[in-house]
């Protein structure tokens, strides 16, 4: 049985196949590149804003894969608004 991917390891492979860098993203997010690397490390949570920033940018990106591991990485499958996927898994416990 293989392992799931956590949140931040998707995140990690989303920008690696994008060849978008750490530097890119903390510029587009507003964070430092040490924030970035924490959070592709696994060091750090991504703080729910900021994901919900990742997809309204990258509008291909599938909500149910970066959250949950669902379905394809990118595609058409969100059926609601990014903000209301957050409420649908608990990222704060």
């Amino acid at each position: 049985m293989t392992e799931e991917m956590s949140l931040n390891q998707r995140v990690d492979q989303f920008f690696r196949i994008k060849d978008i860098s750490q530097q890119q993203i903390a510029k587009r997010l507003g964070v430092s590149r040490q924030a970035v690397n924490n959070w592709l490390s696994g060091n750090n949570p991504i703080p729910a804003r900021h994901l919900i920033k990742m997809l309204s940018d990258f509008e291909k990106l599938n909500p149910q894969w970066l959250l949950n591991g669902v379905g394809e990485m990118e595609g058409t499958e969100q059926s609601m608004p990014a903000e209301s996927l957050f409420m649908t898994k608990r990222y704060y416990d």
